[in-house]
């Protein structure tokens, strides 16, 4: 009956310390989420304010521009935009090309 007794207490220190993992791990997932939600509280301004800014920037220069062409430009700028992160590190002559090549893609925006 001893050895048994053992073996219970054995269980329950496992089980002890499985259940103080869980525990620690709900108030880590707990403080992230958290600060996921203070994040998103702190940028849902910011951002309110960058659409509204693009918005007025966009109304200004809306007879210049068809949208199809902006939207044409905002795909290559995103294929592009590996290939342009390099370019702050260091400059290199691929981005001869590049810089053309988004040159020749703004150039229908430029009606005026």
């Amino acid at each position: 009956m001893d050895q048994s007794l053992v073996d219970l207490n054995q269980k329950i220190d496992a089980l002890a310390s499985q259940v103080a993992y869980l525990a620690e791990q709900a108030q880590i997932a707990e403080r992230q989420r958290q600060e996921r939600a203070e994040l998103v509280s702190d940028l849902t301004p910011i951002a309110n304010q960058a659409v509204q800014i693009t918005i007025e920037q966009l109304e200004e220069v809306k007879e210049y521009i068809d949208l199809n062409d902006l939207l044409r430009l905002m795909k290559r700028l995103l294929r592009n935009g590996a290939t342009s992160s390099r370019f702050s590190t260091s400059w290199k002559p691929e981005w001869i090309s590049s810089t053309q090549s988004v040159h020749s893609a703004t150039r229908p925006f430029l009606k005026w």
